[in-house]
């Protein structure tokens, strides 16, 4: 993590950018009209390293404190309040359980992607019959004899997952017998074989 007068530093070189940007190139109503965020400043907001503000500089990303993170997401949120939310759904439970708790070989493909907005992450964790209460949750993950998992069930309302490249799945692990051992937390291609990504 930096330092926090060069956090600040940061921060406000980003909320800067944003309201400079938010003048010129976007447009709320056509974002609200066409219920999605134009690929164009998706790839804007990349370029300028939105996405990587909670992701270390070795992966690429500027490690700003929390705080600073708060201010950017307020100001993107000010400017409109799809686009914060949207950003907020990358950044929070998208981008942080990676550039927190994944395995070092993960981090190492998709962080500089997840940073650098070439890729998106998703969270997985409400479900039909659950809502997001965990102890609810009725998907479940198996550990396989030669390694890996296996994972089953169906999850709803997941941010970004239309655009996401990995998503971060919550599910109960179970052994073989179906005895619960308690939460896991697993990085999920979307290409995978056996996952489906439904309707919008």
């Amino acid at each position: 993590m930096v330092s926090e007068d060069e956090s600040r530093a940061r921060g406000d070189a980003v909320v800067a950018w944003l309201r400079r940007y938010g003048e010129q190139r976007i447009n709320a109503r056509l974002i609200d009209e066409r219920r999605t965020v134009p690929p164009y400043v998706a790839n804007d907001l990349g370029n300028q390293g939105v996405f990587g503000v909670q992701v270390e500089e070795k992966y690429g990303g500027s490690a700003l404190r929390t705080r600073e993170v708060g201010r950017i997401l307020e100001q993107a949120a000010a400017i409109d309040l799809a686009l914060g939310t949207w950003i907020l759904v990358c950044l929070r439970p998208g981008v942080r359980p990676i550039a927190t708790f994944a395995q070092d070989a993960l981090k190492n493909e998709v962080l500089p992607l997840l940073a650098s907005g070439r890729m998106y992450a998703g969270f997985g964790q409400t479900e039909p019959g659950a809502g997001s209460n965990f102890a609810g949750m009725a998907a479940r993950a198996v550990t396989q004899p030669g390694g890996g998992w296996k994972l089953s069930g169906d999850k709803i309302w997941i941010g970004n997952s239309s655009w996401a490249g990995i998503l971060t799945v919550i599910a109960q692990e179970t052994d073989a017998a179906g005895k619960k051992r308690g939460l896991i937390a697993l990085a999920v291609r979307p290409d995978q074989a056996g996952v489906r990504i439904g309707r919008e």
